[in-house]
């Protein structure tokens, strides 16, 4: 497993499988008090909209530890960037431009909504059914009253350096083996290594991650 502290305002930390097919995000005691509360409106609300963008959560578990807190809450989730294609684009999206930049930009740096510069090319077949679904899962997010969640982007465009490394990444997955579970299924908006495939207007192939996420703040 990899543990990486997150660099938002809640300061988790994330620990990814090792075949980053799931993600173990810590949570406060208010964050797993709320899951509870929307636990079954979410469900019903996933079972409605199997295409939905929203985080889709496995488990919530609580460990007693000696230390500070003595209690460490955590959640279960699928990995957006769950591909062996690695976006070489990343944006967490808010819809804001209070403080929407990162001043300080290097290789691997998430993005906020002022330094994005390119248009989306959506393919025809999912266009509107991917509008149509945010509008519904930003409709359910607003009846809970959860207002700080963003739009994660992950943009994958090949050049030579990539192709090479998407190569590695499929042999290492094989040898790896990978943790298989039947029921967990490809919405829409994955069906092509966990993302989008289109055609930008340059003629170059491209592949979108995007997801809600950050839904419990």
């Amino acid at each position: 497993m990899t543990a990486i502290k997150g660099v938002g305002k809640s300061g988790a930390f994330f620990i990814y499988t090792k075949d980053k097919q799931f993600i173990l995000k810590t949570t406060s005691g208010e964050e797993r008090d709320f899951l509870w509360y929307i636990l079954p409106y979410y469900w019903q609300h996933m079972r409605r909209n199997p295409n939905s963008l929203l985080p889709r959560f496995y488990g919530i578990y609580s460990m007693k530890h000696e230390g500070i807190g003595g209690v460490t809450r955590f959640v279960i989730m699928n990995n957006i960037f769950n591909t062996p294609y690695e976006p070489v684009e990343k944006y967490d999206l808010k819809g804001s431009v209070v403080g929407r930049t990162v001043s300080k930009k290097k290789e691997g740096s998430i993005l906020k909504d002022l330094d994005i510069t390119r248009k989306l090319y959506l393919p025809p077949d999912c266009h509107q059914a991917f509008i149509t679904q945010l509008e519904k899962d930003c409709q359910f997010l607003a009846t809970h009253r959860v207002m700080d969640y963003s739009l994660l982007l992950g943009v994958y465009s090949p050049t030579e350096h990539n192709k090479k490394k998407v190569e590695e990444n499929i042999r290492k997955r094989k040898e790896l083996g990978g943790c298989y579970i039947p029921t967990l299924k490809q919405n829409l908006f994955q069906l092509y290594a966990n993302g989008i495939r289109t055609v930008n207007e340059e003629g170059v192939e491209e592949i979108y991650f995007i997801g809600i996420i950050d839904i419990l703040i």
